[in-house]
């Protein structure tokens, strides 16, 4: 990219993904905010090493998560609410309204050693070699948070009793 028109059309193109991912990691609205406002000052700063709206999505989910680590060794309040703002498109009927919701919240209640790597591979899509790379681990510690990380989602969802307060149709 080379100017700043260029960077602002492109963050434009991969918004909602950083800012899911952002909140996905943080689990927190201002934490998750803090940590994007970072993340494109940064990349901003590297405006003419980042070629396109998808190298930008990946230096700006990258710095996202180091400033994730940063963070991480202060004690904060998880604050799942705020997890609401991960929502299904307006098209999706009440059912799968419902079942994101359950999946989203058993995903939210993982910890950061197996939630990280999950949302990177399930739901961002990343190569498990770049997730390794990224987290500073080998391929088969990847491998193995994904899978506690699912088996652990699926245990969840397993235990969800359906009530009325979890799933309403109208």
């Amino acid at each position: 990219m080379k100017t700043a028109d260029d960077f602002v059309q492109a963050y434009k193109n991969v918004r909602r993904e950083c800012e899911r991912f952002a909140l996905f990691v943080a689990r927190d609205r201002e934490l998750a905010a803090d940590y994007l406002q970072e993340a494109l000052t940064a990349a901003f700063a590297a405006l003419r090493r980042i070629d396109d709206a998808g190298a930008l999505k990946s230096y700006v989910m990258r710095a996202v998560l180091r400033q994730h680590r940063r963070s991480s060794s202060r004690a904060q309040k998880i604050e799942l609410a705020d997890m609401d703002l991960l929502r299904c498109p307006a098209y999706a009927n009440a059912e799968e309204t419902t079942d994101a919701q359950l999946v989203r919240d058993a995903i939210a209640n993982l910890p950061d050693d197996q939630r990280i790597p999950l949302v990177l591979a399930e739901i961002e899509g990343w190569p498990l070699a770049d997730i390794a790379a990224e987290l500073g681990l080998g391929l088969s510690a990847v491998k193995m948070r994904i899978k506690r990380g699912r088996d652990t989602v699926i245990e969840q969802l397993r235990e969800q009793p359906v009530t009325k307060d979890n799933v309403d149709h109208e």
